[in-house]
């Protein structure tokens, strides 16, 4: 109310100035005319700052600003730094499957990721190269079986995708699978790096995809999330 007084009077004394400076043009009213008028814009500034609806709630609006981040940089920046975000963001909404599925991709599909015995890899991360006897031949065996699957968390990945040359890996476990399966000697799988992009580029699609498909309500929680 007394916010209220002060731009009435104001207001007044502004009318009034004006019309005594348009009687009497030679006096020197503007400094006070402007005086007035600063009195109400101050006011008025005053009171949208504390009017101001209160909004979201600090971890809401933290949820927000994580969406639009990953929906922003999503396509240009490292898995390695959107991931982190993706997991931050997953806590905050409370969903476990995002959760769980965002560690395996960061940490690999192995034991500290979370991995357990009824998981398998996923098929988005296999990709194709050539097994390799050791004597530098490359073996025949059919050709839905020249793929290979890898575990590694995104940050290893990003780094094989840098390499130039044809990479090497020894997998002793599929080794064996291969050998008592096929009863072929494999010592080790070759593949090109640009193999490793397509992984990566698989993982960063199915991240955006969870995200975009966050919907929030009028309270802020979400209806909906692809698992």
């Amino acid at each position: 109310m007394f916010l209220v007084i002060i731009e009435i009077s104001a207001s007044i004394a502004t009318a009034g100035l004006a019309f005594m400076w348009i009687r009497n043009p030679s006096e020197n009213y503007e400094p006070w005319t402007v005086l007035c008028g600063v009195v109400v814009a101050g006011s008025e500034i005053y009171r949208r700052v504390r009017t101001q609806p209160k909004g979201e709630t600090k971890q809401v609006s933290k949820t927000e600003e994580l969406i639009h981040w990953i929906q922003d940089h999503g396509l240009e920046r490292p898995l390695s730094e959107v991931l982190p975000r993706a997991l931050q963001l997953s806590k905050l909404l409370g969903h476990q499957d995002l959760e769980r599925w965002v560690r395996l991709e960061l940490l690999g599909y192995n034991q500290e990721g979370g991995m357990t015995e009824q998981d398998i890899v996923p098929e988005y991360r296999e990709i194709t190269g050539r097994y390799m006897d050791s004597y530098n031949r490359m073996l025949q065996i059919p050709s839905d079986l020249n793929g290979y699957r890898f575990r590694y968390g995104v940050r290893q990945l990003e780094e094989l995708a840098k390499k130039e040359k044809m990479q090497n890996i020894r997998d002793e476990g599929f080794i064996e699978l291969l050998r008592r399966e096929l009863n072929v000697d494999v010592f080790r799988f070759c593949f090109s790096p640009t193999e490793i992009v397509g992984v990566l580029d698989r993982i960063r699609n199915r991240l955006l995809e969870k995200v975009n498909s966050i919907e929030l309500d009028k309270g802020n929680k979400p209806n909906t999330l692809p698992t």
